[in-house]
């Protein structure tokens, strides 16, 4: 073959493999008739069921972000107090309190999140979403996202984060 024949073959081969590419990525982003939300998506709901879901309540969402930023914040506070070998006793002890109340408060919020949802989730679902929030408890924390062990995806499983991910981030 020529070298100018052998050009034009390579330059055909780059511009199809290009090609493919490209088609390959673009494809895959394709806005898809599912649910736009983590949950939705692990518990496999149809778009009307998942905008049921989000409906049920809507305040979560912001609820939950405020409340986990008071969380971290509080253990951030106790953290740098626990640091300082100065600070007094009596001031990490009402710092403990702070860090348990917004914890406290925390949990008792996506509890109601659950109990809220749940009438609108099948029997199948409720079982797969609250069994696995049962697991998350009896650990005593929440398991680190996975997404390929039957974990809910995301920040955190089980609404570590606080976030049942119905809203668009």
């Amino acid at each position: 073959m020529r070298r100018s024949t052998q050009i034009l073959i390579l330059l055909a081969a780059i511009a199809v493999g290009i090609s493919a590419f490209i088609a390959t990525v673009y494809s895959g982003g394709a806005p898809s008739a599912g649910p736009k939300c983590p949950l939705g998506e692990w518990l496999r709901l149809p778009t009307d069921q998942c905008k049921a879901v989000c409906d049920a309540d809507p305040g979560f969402r912001d609820e939950a972000r405020d409340l986990t930023d008071r969380k971290r914040q509080e253990r951030l506070t106790l953290a740098a107090l626990l640091e300082d070998p100065a600070t007094p006793g009596d001031q990490i002890l009402e710092q403990v309190e702070r860090a348990t109340a917004a914890h406290a408060a925390l949990e008792r919020r996506v509890a109601q999140h659950l109990i809220a949802i749940r009438s609108h989730l099948t029997p199948d679902q409720q079982e797969r979403l609250l069994r696995f929030c049962a697991e998350s408890v009896r650990r005593g924390r929440c398991p680190k996202p996975c997404g390929n062990r039957g974990e809910p995806p995301g920040e955190g499983a089980c609404f570590q984060d606080a976030s049942d991910g119905c809203a668009e981030r």
